[in-house]
């Protein structure tokens, strides 16, 4: 389980602009539940009970729940299309969220999601030698410029309809190369059929496995950036269609959108910024820079003690 901080004023202020001496917990207010379900797990949700769960969430301080529908192996909390669903713990959790009176967020995973890859391996987003690229080994990208892109779109347009949440959080929007702060390697990006069709068709060049041309490399990251950006404009056009007061959000939104370009039309869907700090390194640093910026914003943070071994990030 992560916790969401979500500061609607800047910390050491008041609605009015005064100074503000509440503790930093007391604005803690989102909780981020991680539940991940592999396709190996038995008795998968029996022993889940939705308002012993909430009830738990409600005695802390938070007053919005960010719940997993649909992460990156792709097992959904939620009956989703032709998916593998033992048990749905995301409609009876968001009944007893509302009866509690916190705010319902609907997590989905957009980059990754291996039960698609293993179906629809055409759908994969690979390397210059046609493998697959994965992201930290597991987990498979899949391609923006594939079927995937309206796959997405259907399933958050039903996930939307079934569970009517207070809003959607998107997790990894952005292909290989146009994730986060992006990288200008052209062997990062994706080089399936459906991409090196989509790039020749806008340069009239193939796509390059690897190039020194620094002309060249910036527009293999840009092709993979406007992939992203593209499909956030249409997830984020049809979230407000579907909910017009919807709160949503998109995982580093804000705080990289100056650094890699992204459209400012594209930003302004956004209610919220966000960002991960799960080394607290990290933390005082990107919560100042989205500080500064025009939004409520939003720190995933680890709520136990962690262990840091190995680049394994170990909750304790």
């Amino acid at each position: 389980m992560q916790s969401a901080s979500i500061f609607p004023v800047k910390p050491n202020e008041s609605p009015s602009g005064s100074p503000s001496l509440r503790p930093l917990t007391s604005q803690l207010t989102g909780i981020h539940a991680v539940m991940i379900l592999p396709e190996w797990a038995t008795e998968i949700g029996e022993r889940y009970d939705a308002d012993a769960f909430v009830r738990d969430c409600a005695d802390t301080t938070t007053g919005i729940l960010e719940y997993f529908i649909k992460g990156p192996q792709g097992y959904p909390m939620l009956p989703l299309g032709d998916r593998p669903c033992p048990k749905d713990w995301a409609t009876p959790t968001r009944a007893a969220a509302a009866k509690a009176g916190l705010k319902f967020i609907a997590y989905y995973n957009i980059g990754m999601d291996n039960w698609i890859a293993n179906r629809h391996p055409e759908w994969r987003c690979v390397k210059p030698d046609g493998q697959p690229n994965l992201r930290d080994n597991p987990f498979y990208w899949l391609c923006l410029n594939s079927p995937w892109r309206d796959r997405i779109l259907g399933e958050l347009e039903e996930i939307v309809q079934k569970l009517q949440p207070d809003g959607v959080f998107l997790d990894m929007a952005g292909m290989p190369n146009a994730y986060g702060s992006g990288q200008m390697d052209p062997a990062e990006a994706c080089h399936c059929p459906h991409c090196q069709a989509a790039f020749r068709a806008r340069h009239n060049s193939d796509l390059p496995a690897q190039t020194n041309d620094p002309q060249l490399r910036e527009q293999v990251f840009s092709f993979g950036n406007d992939s992203r950006a593209n499909l956030l404009r249409d997830a984020y056009a049809l979230l407000r269609r579907l909910g017009p007061g919807m709160i949503i959000g998109s995982n580093g939104s804000g705080y990289y959108d100056a650094q890699i370009g992204t459209p400012d039309d594209v930003n302004a869907f956004t209610t919220y910024h966000s960002s991960e700090g799960k080394e607290p390194c990290f933390q005082s640093y990107k919560a100042k820079v989205m500080w500064s910026l025009d939004k409520p914003y939003q720190m995933h943070t680890y709520g136990t003690f962690l262990t840091m071994e190995n680049n394994n990030t170990i909750n304790t």
